[in-house]
C-alpha cells in the first residue's frame, strides 16, 4: 500500500475495511488531460457505509435536521447555498465533504488533506476524498462518467 494511502487511513481515523485505487489510467477521463507529476491531482474514493453515515449525522446535527442551512458554502457564481447539491450527491450515497457546512470537522478533513497534499507534492497538485456509502454506488458514479465520455459529453 502506498505511503499516501496508510496517511489516509490513520488520518481518518476509521476501519475502513478496504481501499481501492481502481485503476490508474494515466489520464483524467473527466477533464480529458493526462497525468503528469505534480501538476494532477488524486481524487481518491473511500467506500464505506460507517463513515457515510456517521458524515451525514454531523451535518444533519449541525443543520439542527437540516432545518438551518445557513452554513453550506455558497456558489461563487450564483451565491446560492450548496445545499441542493448536497442533497442531490446524498441520495446517490456519494458524500462531499466539499458541500459540508462549515464546521469543526470539516476543517479536520481539509487540514488532514491539505498536509497530505503537501507531503506529496511531487506527485499530486492536491489530493482529495469523497466518501461512497457502498460499492454499489461507487460504480453507478463511475459508469455514469465513462456512459458520458463514450457520449463525447465530457
Amino acid at each position: 500500500m502506498a505511503d499516501y494511502m496508510k496517511g489516509i487511513d490513520v488520518g481518518i481515523d476509521n476501519n475502513i475495511p478496504h481501499h481501492e485505487i481502481v485503476r490508474k489510467i494515466g489520464q483524467s477521463i473527466y477533464k480529458s488531460s493526462t497525468f503528469s507529476p505534480g501538476d494532477s491531482d488524486l481524487d481518491i474514493a473511500i467506500i464505506s457505509n460507517e463513515l457515510f453515515i456517521r458524515c451525514s449525522e454531523i451535518v444533519f446535527y449541525k443543520t439542527k435536521g437540516f432545518q438551518d442551512i445557513r452554513d453550506f458554502p455558497l456558489n461563487k457564481e450564483s451565491n446560492r447555498s450548496k445545499f441542493a447539491q448536497y442533497k442531490n450527491c446524498i441520495s446517490k450515497g456519494i458524500f462531499r465533504p466539499d458541500l459540508m457546512p462549515y464546521c469543526p470537522e470539516k476543517e479536520d478533513w481539509f487540514s488532514f488533506f491539505n498536509k497530505l497534499s503537501q507531503n506529496y507534492r511531487c506527485l499530486f497538485k492536491s489530493i482529495n476524498a469523497g466518501i461512497y456509502q457502498s460499492q454499489c454506488f461507487f460504480e453507478i458514479k463511475q459508469s455514469d462518467v465513462i456512459e458520458k465520455y463514450r457520449e463525447g459529453v465530457i
